[in-house]
């Protein structure tokens, strides 16, 4: 069972925000990144930690994002490319299996 709203308090708690994107870090995930932990400052944590998880790094955004208390850059290029690859083949093997539309051959 996943826990609503009024279920849970991370007040005086420590917690971690992720944004992800499937490409470089850029300017639409750092503004996510950063005001989803502007957002969760409103719930009275202890602390937040914003993590950009992205598949390539930007050497120049990055250090204009980290500069922020509580800002990160996580690169994670192998695991996600063989996530991929291993989606695209699942992707490929039930596109296969389908039988074709009735009245078709």
């Amino acid at each position: 069972m996943i826990a609503g709203q009024s279920d849970m308090s991370v007040e005086g708690r420590d917690i971690i925000v992720v944004q992800a994107k499937a490409s470089r870090l850029g300017m639409y995930l750092m503004g996510q990144a950063l005001f989803s932990a502007q957002l969760m400052q409103l719930f009275s944590p202890r602390s937040v930690e914003s993590v950009a998880l992205v598949l390539r790094d930007d050497e120049v955004l990055r250090p204009m994002f980290e500069q922020y208390a509580g800002m990160r850059v996580v690169v994670c290029p192998v695991a996600f490319e063989n996530d991929m690859q291993l989606l695209s083949a699942e992707r490929v093997t039930s596109v296969s299996r389908r039988r074709p539309p009735s009245g078709r051959a």
